[in-house]
């Protein structure tokens, strides 16, 4: 799941990035879910979270594109 990779590796390089992350409750909660997701290795479980992730970083942070 190098999705998540690229996820985390994101929000490594960008702070502000994070920030938002980590202020945004329900973006951390989709994010939280697909990292539980992805130790479990519940693939559709997974790929719904990371996907509501992007979509509610979207709504947040428009000029953010996803990896």
């Amino acid at each position: 799941m190098d999705r998540l990779a690229k996820v985390d590796q994101t929000l490594r390089d960008n702070r502000a990035l994070s920030t938002v992350v980590t202020e945004n409750p329900i973006i951390r909660t989709y994010l939280d879910k697909a990292r539980t997701a992805a130790s479990d290795g519940k693939k559709v479980e997974f790929d719904d979270a990371i996907d509501k992730y992007h979509q509610m970083l979207s709504f947040t942070k428009p000029d953010y594109r996803i990896p």
